[in-house]
């Protein structure tokens, strides 16, 4: 049987329940974004790691 909880206690326990999840899709966009950016030639750190990984992985190389 579910217990039944105030709203502020049933608040409480989600966001504690949720403190330590990453939001869906922000890590993928960031990394598509940086992906785009180092594929046009835009220089970016993460951008170029994230090419080189799928160069790698893909075996291709320029």
């Amino acid at each position: 049987m579910s217990e039944i909880l105030s709203e502020p206690d049933w608040i409480a326990r989600e966001e504690q329940r949720n403190k330590d999840k990453v939001e869906p899709g922000s890590a993928i966009n960031l990394e598509a974004e940086e992906f785009i950016k180092a594929a046009r030639g835009e220089p970016t750190v993460y951008g170029e790691a994230l090419l080189e990984y799928y160069r790698k992985y893909r075996g291709t190389h320029d």
